[in-house]
């Protein structure tokens, strides 16, 4: 499953979001912290209801206002990979998410490839 915003800052939702923003007097800023957090809630309730245990967040931003929305306290490397951004095992008060692999994936990091080899990753279960 994946959740996306825009693909690409070319995409021409992008130019719709920010004419609307600016139509409701929203500064950008308020604009993406508005998109982000509901990008957070959607996770939440994927994890929720359907019991997805694997998420991949991709964009800085984007990774920081979704982990406080899903409570992260902190990470623990679950599986190494040569890009830097590992898939991780997550510490969060809420059930649902503790426990959950997570990947932050921001900019330019990740080979070709990489959201392949995320998907085919084995890991040792968080309770081990």
């Amino acid at each position: 499953m994946i959740v996306h915003t825009a693909i690409g800052s070319q995409d021409e939702r992008v130019a719709r979001v920010r004419a609307g923003a600016e139509a409701m007097r929203i500064n950008p800023e308020t604009s993406n912290e508005l998109i982000d957090d509901s990008l957070g809630r959607i996770a939440e309730e994927i994890f929720r209801e359907l019991g997805v245990r694997r998420l991949i967040v991709t964009g800085g931003d984007t990774a920081g206002r979704v982990q406080r929305r899903l409570g992260v306290e902190a990470l623990e490397i679950a599986a190494s990979l040569p890009d830097r951004a590992p898939l991780s095992y997550v510490y969060s008060r809420i059930p649902q998410v503790n426990g959950m692999e997570m990947a932050l994936k921001g900019g330019q990091v990740g080979k070709e490839g990489y959201f392949q080899t995320m998907q085919s990753l084995d890991t040792i279960p968080f309770a081990d």
